[in-house]
């Protein structure tokens, strides 16, 4: 992929935002999707990002990475088939290290999520998600001294019925 943002925001020579600058960002993703036997199913995921600011109001920007965008990023999915009623499975989320546009760079982080469901009758379904097992702790957009802590662990129940 290759995209080509116009009208960027900047700041002009009396330090005022103003939408004259050009980003760039290009890259490209694969995927694999697909089952290894008739219990097993697998999804894998990756990307690879390069980011520039063409144009900008401050030069000393020009030439620079667009902040809180990483490199590289990955996801890996998986789900067992234990009996007709039972499915497990789980997977790991990969955000590469990136910077926050000012002195900060964060690291990279993996993040590990789980699945269980239960088909209890014809109509109706559980599943237990539990996200960011580990409770790890991690930055999303981050400016400066502040930013968006990312989610903590997460346990969510869900019971769906079809009718």
């Amino acid at each position: 992929f290759q995209s080509t943002k116009t009208n960027a925001q900047t700041t002009d020579e009396n330090d005022l935002l103003v939408l004259d600058g050009e980003q760039e960002v290009s890259g490209f993703e694969l995927g694999l999707n697909g089952a290894i036997n008739d219990k097993w199913s697998l999804i894998a995921n990756y990307s690879y990002t390069d980011t520039e600011i063409t144009e900008s109001g401050d030069p000393t920007e020009e030439g620079t990475d667009l902040f809180n965008i990483p490199e590289h990023s990955a996801n890996l999915w998986s789900t067992y088939q234990l009996s007709q009623d039972w499915q497990v499975g789980g997977g790991l989320q990969y955000i590469g290290e990136y910077d926050n546009g000012t002195t900060t760079e964060l690291d990279a982080v993996t993040l590990i999520n789980a699945v269980a469901s239960w088909q209890a009758a014809d109509n109706l379904n559980l599943q237990l998600n539990v996200n960011n097992l580990t409770d790890e702790k991690y930055l999303l957009k981050p400016r400066g001294s502040r930013g968006v802590p990312g989610t903590g662990r997460s346990i969510t129940l869900t019971a769906s019925v079809e009718f």
